[in-house]
């Protein structure tokens, strides 16, 4: 538990988050029931996604995402709190305001950076 707590600690302390809000827009389109989906953002220069099952499937999984972000370059990394896990997913380009990103499969929690170049 301890492990995951400062994973998370350090996903969020990498932003600079005092400049970050809510952003229930970020997604594009709904993701699959059973998956809930928050989220902070500095729009057009940081966002976090915290993605967390709420069925009780326990059915592991990848999703596709589809973010409202402005067109640009990003670095792209997922955390999974569980393991601690961190998968680099490098830069990223946006066209046309849409961020299409597959998630790592996960069971639980999942969390991505999303970060403007």
């Amino acid at each position: 538990m301890r492990r995951q707590l400062r994973g998370l600690s350090e996903f969020i302390h990498a932003f600079g988050f005092i400049r970050m809000a809510p952003l229930p827009d970020l997604l594009h389109e709904p993701l699959a029931k059973g998956t809930a989906c928050f989220t902070l953002a500095e729009k057009g220069r940081q966002y976090a996604v915290y993605l967390c099952r709420t069925g009780k499937t326990g059915r592991a999984g990848a999703l596709d995402l589809v973010l409202n972000v402005p067109d640009g370059r990003y670095r792209a990394s997922w955390l999974d709190p569980a393991s601690g896990e961190r998968t680099d997913v490098g830069v990223v380009t946006v066209t046309e305001s849409r961020c299409r990103m597959r998630s790592p499969v996960f069971k639980e929690d999942l969390a991505l950076a999303l970060e403007g170049r």
